[in-house]
This record gives structure tokens, C-alpha cells and sequence, in this order.
């Protein structure tokens, strides 16, 4: 079996970059450095520490296991609902506020975080109703296909992460530019 082929792509994450990563159709994986200070869990490493973030590009959905959850939160994988802008071969990705933390191996359930501050934005204008529409559709299609049990009676967890992000995982991202090292915030 031949490796999967990916493509070299620049993100820029809420603002932030770019930063180098790799895509595969609709799915891509992306590196930045998070710097000490941000490590609120734990004890704080000397220098930075290199973040890889996984794009859903199509679900809008954005997964991680933050090296800042070093101890406490360890192996759990973090959730976002996020605004992607695909230009191909450069990738804005915006947190659209809603968030999901599921703990390894489906130990505990999964959190799901932040709704209030969704609404919040809606009530404030800093979203519109329509696009608040769209982000509840897509995050309950994503908690349906990847994390709510078909069926109770199994008491078991679906697939997680999705297929399609293990790939991403282990490949290489090339940082000719040395853009991640720069980017010392998540």
C-alpha cells in the first residue's frame, strides 16, 4: 500500500501566521510553536513546544490535543467548531466559539464548551444568526457522525479521532520558512 500524498499549505489561525501544514483533499494538519507561559496545566517546559492542529475543512471542525493539557488533560482531544475560508493552497481558519474536550479511549463523556459565549456573539452582532444556524448544524452533524453512540445498547464510542486525521498525524510538515518557530501563541 502506497503513502498517502499531501500538499503543502499555508494556514493562518485567527489571525495568526502563516503557519506551514499539509492537506489531503479536504482534510489538512497544520504546526505552531506555543510558547511556556501559555501552560496552565502542569509543569512549564524550558522553550516552546510544537502544536499540531487538524482541519476538517468541509465540516468546519478543527481537532487538537493540546500540548498545554500535558498532565491532568493528557491524550484528551480538543474540538472547535471553527470558520474556514479554503483557498486552496492557503487555509483561514477562525474559532467560531463552540468546543468539545473527549477524553481517550471514550473513558468519560465528552464536554462540550462554550455555548453561552456562541450566544453571546449572536446577541452582541459579532455573528449573525445565519451563520450561527450554520455552526449549530454543522457541530451537531460532527458530534453525530464522531461521537454520539448510534445505539445506547452498545454503550460503546464511536471511531475517534476520525480515520481520515490519523494520516495526518504522523506525516511530516516541511517548515522551510521556519514559520511555526515563530508563532509562539495558540
Amino acid at each position: 500500500m502506497s503513502e498517502p500524498e499531501f500538499e503543502p499549505v499555508q494556514v493562518v489561525r485567527n489571525g495568526v501566521g502563516p503557519l506551514p501544514g499539509i492537506r489531503q483533499g479536504d482534510y489538512l494538519a497544520y504546526e505552531f510553536d506555543v510558547a511556556p507561559k501559555w501552560f496552565f496545566v502542569g509543569s512549564r517546559p524550558d522553550g516552546p513546544v510544537r502544536q499540531r492542529s487538524f482541519v476538517m475543512v468541509e465540516e468546519e471542525i478543527q481537532l487538537c490535543q493540546p500540548v498545554v493539557n500535558r498532565d491532568v488533560h493528557a491524550g484528551w482531544w480538543y474540538v472547535e467548531l471553527v470558520q474556514v475560508d479554503d483557498r486552496r493552497r492557503e487555509v483561514l481558519v477562525v474559532d467560531d466559539f463552540i468546543d468539545v474536550m473527549v477524553p481517550p479511549g471514550g473513558a468519560l463523556p465528552y464536554r462540550v464548551l462554550d455555548l453561552d459565549e456562541y450566544a453571546d456573539a449572536m446577541v452582541e452582532g459579532r455573528v449573525s444568526p445565519d451563520r450561527l444556524a450554520v455552526g449549530l448544524r454543522k457541530f451537531q452533524r460532527f458530534l453525530d457522525l464522531h461521537l454520539n453512540r448510534l445505539d445506547d445498547a452498545l454503550l460503546e464510542w464511536p471511531e475517534f479521532p476520525p480515520l481520515v486525521i490519523r494520516a495526518l498525524q504522523s506525516a511530516s510538515i516541511e517548515d522551510p520558512l521556519g514559520w511555526a518557530a515563530n508563532t509562539l501563541t495558540p
